[in-house]
């Protein structure tokens, strides 16, 4: 798989954040692939698609239905990888 990663910091009148998109390219689609966005102590579902790490950094993946998974006393947060055609897109919004 090829990774293609672009990031855009964007400016706030609070709070600044982070725009970043990852392009993957493989020969052919890969099942069952997914990018770990985070692992923290603890990883809380918000409002709007929202996921709080360590009530620290939100992270927000427009489009995409990510999990939260249990492992080795971390929670990791991971985001289906999807595949159309020999491409896959994914959106990562991060703010602080």
């Amino acid at each position: 798989v090829e990774v293609e990663d672009f990031a855009l910091a964007l400016p706030g009148e609070v709070d600044a954040s982070f725009k970043r998109t990852l392009t993957l390219r493989a020969a052919k689609p890969v099942a069952n692939l997914f990018f770990r966005a985070a692992v923290g102590a603890k990883i809380e579902p918000q409002a709007g698609g929202v996921f709080l790490v360590d009530d620290k950094v939100r992270f927000k993946f427009p489009g995409a239905q990510p999990i939260v998974r249990q492992l080795g006393g971390k929670a990791e947060l991971l985001v289906p990888v999807t595949f159309n055609g020999k491409e896959s897109k994914l959106v990562e919004e991060i703010l602080w």
